[in-house]
């Protein structure tokens, strides 16, 4: 089904695909999408990181509006919008990121490091998601 899709869907890239179809599918004929915000932060995060940020940046948009106090959210759509070449909006989600971090979840010094890095890529028009930083970002969702 649509969730267990997206949750296994990070160790696998066809399941992550199906799970991005069933969401847009379901969005396209007006079906109520029965998620929580922490699944649908992961169809941002996951659809983003395997190639579908195109496809999913409403759903990351979406969660945003839903609980936009989460900096994880902001991080998952920071993501997205660098991978779609929105290298602004991308700065501005890992900005919000760092910010709502120290405000109300502090974590470890080099998640905050990484993203000041990202920012200060995007903000000089580099896309900072090579094939290197998918690999790290990936080893970091299985850490965090």
């Amino acid at each position: 089904d649509f969730l267990t899709a997206i949750y296994i869907g990070d160790q696998d890239e066809k399941l992550v695909k199906e799970a991005v179809n069933l969401y847009l599918k379901a969005k396209k004929l007006g079906y109520p999408i029965k998620i929580n915000t922490s699944e649908l932060d992961t169809l941002c995060w996951v659809g983003s990181v395997y190639g579908y940020a195109e496809k999913v940046i409403d759903a990351c948009n979406k969660i945003i509006a839903i609980d936009p106090e989460n900096s994880w959210n902001y991080d998952s759509r920071g993501i997205a919008n660098a991978l779609i070449g929105d290298f602004s909006q991308a700065s501005d989600d890992f900005k919000k990121f760092l910010f709502l971090s120290k405000k109300y979840q502090p974590m470890d010094k080099k998640y905050r490091e990484k993203r000041e890095i990202w920012i200060r890529q995007l903000e000089n028009g580099k896309n900072p998601f090579n094939e290197r930083e998918i690999k790290y970002l990936f080893e970091e969702w299985h850490e965090y």
